[in-house]
């Protein structure tokens, strides 16, 4: 598996390389290998900024706003500095999104969705579990992710 930055996540999805969904997840697998297995520091794969200067869609305008909340996510549970990109104020959506949008489940994304995504206007509640429920340190040869 190749080890990819936040940033480098990001233009996969730009380039319709991956979609949202599996760029997050492989980047989100990187993360926990290299933070957990090799004690990476977490700001190394999230600190450069991704480029926004090609937001010329909704869907890449959400996608960026989701990779900014992703980013201070990580860095709150990692204890590393939040990184200065994801304070664009562009990085918030102008209108509410939700993930899945039936009355129940939006009721329910309103309230489990994790601050940092809630900020840019986006509600994916509890989606991405492993970010959404740090579990204590774990000894250096288990390899759940603990957040860092």
């Amino acid at each position: 598996m190749q080890i990819r930055t936040l940033k480098a996540s990001f233009e996969r999805i730009i380039t319709d390389e991956a979609g949202l969904t599996t760029a997050t997840k492989e980047f989100l697998d990187g993360l926990k290998l290299q933070t957990v297995k090799y004690s990476r520091p977490a700001s190394e794969l999230i600190n450069d900024a991704p480029d926004f200067s090609v937001l010329d869609s909704e869907k890449l305008k959400a996608s960026a706003a989701f990779y900014a909340g992703l980013a201070e996510h990580i860095a709150e549970i990692c204890e590393v500095e939040t990184p200065e990109w994801t304070k664009n104020e562009s990085l918030v959506l102008d209108e509410p999104l939700f993930w899945m949008n039936t009355p129940r489940v939006r009721q329910l994304m309103l309230v489990e969705t994790p601050v940092y995504y809630r900020n840019r206007n986006i509600f994916c509640g509890k989606i991405f579990g492993a970010l959404n429920t740090p579990v204590p340190v774990p000894e250096k040869s288990d390899m759940s992710f603990t957040g860092c």
